[in-house]
């Protein structure tokens, strides 16, 4: 009964680990549209102009048969053309044998919103680009997973769906390709040998290459703002995640003095807390001098709200001559 009980729980905590992960994938999804057409770029290795524009999609399908299939991102990219296309990307921290068949089952479901016929009954579906990035892989870990249809004349169809396996990526090659937005998920480079380990040196040098790590990591973010793969917001809710994930990864380890000793001792999160709150006064900052300009010609305080997402409150505040302790007083209302 103990066992079971132990088991059931370490079941429990696996699932809450990998739903975390599913919430914070699709949070940095939800990035700016230029961030994700970056992204899109590097992972599929296409070359849409950062000019595009992105659409997310719903994710939930009623089937014939009144099941809900429920896949993690689906994305449409619409060029400063007008021609569009979509693409569906699906993240998953371990393997999954019925991958192919899960990930047809997805764009299939997707396909069909946009199914056309011809004069001559035909009708034409086209599947959404598709990708699984696997945050951490094992041996079993495919490159590519394949599911073969054949029709009862012995037509065979194969639909492939490529693999990003994201840990065997250095961070210089995240940049390089676009996807720093990812770069929260590198937390879980050391995650297992963290959990094997069993002697203080052995934590000790784990605690130096974790603030190595983070290191690296921080200045990639900021690298990427920088150079424009990411604006301020996108850096905020990046810093926000990176956050979320060191908690994340090293809770189970917390309760465990040696750990917590050698690897929380030096946390970064103080560091991270810092440049989040001076991004937010920078961000505020900014959203005032773009109020006080709305407010110089005269648009009405619905409207400088709702363009500056500031507080109407404060918008008003502007109006009525109180510009300076505006500006100063909104940091504090966050």
């Amino acid at each position: 009964m103990e066992d079971t009980e132990r088991t059931t729980e370490s079941g429990n905590e696996a699932r809450e680990t990998a739903n975390i992960f599913d919430k914070s994938f699709k949070r940095l999804m939800r990035l700016s549209d230029k961030a994700i057409v970056l992204f899109i770029n590097g992972l599929f290795e296409t070359a849409y102009s950062p000019e595009s524009t992105v659409g997310f999609l719903s994710t939930e399908t009623i089937s014939d048969n009144l099941n809900r299939i429920i896949s993690d991102v689906v994305i449409s990219i619409t060029e400063p053309g007008g021609e569009v296309h979509y693409y569906l990307v699906e993240a998953q921290i371990g393997d999954d044998e019925q991958m192919a068949l899960r990930v047809f089952n997805y764009v299939y479901a997707e396909g069909l919103k946009h199914k056309t016929m011809d004069d001559d009954g035909v009708i034409t579906i086209r599947l959404p680009e598709a990708k699984v990035i696997y945050w951490e892989t094992t041996r079993k870990t495919p490159d590519k997973a394949i599911l073969r249809v054949i029709s009862p004349k012995g037509q065979a169809l194969e639909y492939e769906v490529e693999s990003f396996k994201f840990l065997d990526h250095s961070i210089e090659d995240l940049e390089r390709h676009n996807m720093t937005l990812l770069l929260p998920f590198y937390m879980l480079k050391l995650r297992k040998r963290i959990a094997k380990a069993q002697s203080e040196k052995a934590l000790g040098a784990l605690s130096d290459e974790m603030r190595s790590l983070w290191a690296e990591m921080l200045e990639a973010i900021d690298r990427g703002e920088a150079e424009g793969q990411l604006s301020p917001a996108d850096e905020i809710t990046v810093l926000s995640v990176l956050k979320q994930m060191f908690n994340e990864v090293y809770k189970p380890y917390k309760g465990i003095l040696e750990v917590n000793t050698m690897i929380m001792k030096d946390s970064p999160i103080p560091e991270v807390d810092a440049r989040l709150e001076a991004l937010w006064k920078k961000q505020d900052a900014d959203r005032v001098e773009i109020a006080q300009k709305m407010v110089a010609d005269h648009f009405p305080a619905e409207q400088v709200s709702k363009y500056t997402s500031l507080p109407i409150d404060r918008v008003q505040s502007l109006y009525s001559g109180g510009q300076a302790q505006g500006a100063q007083s909104l940091y504090a209302s966050h």
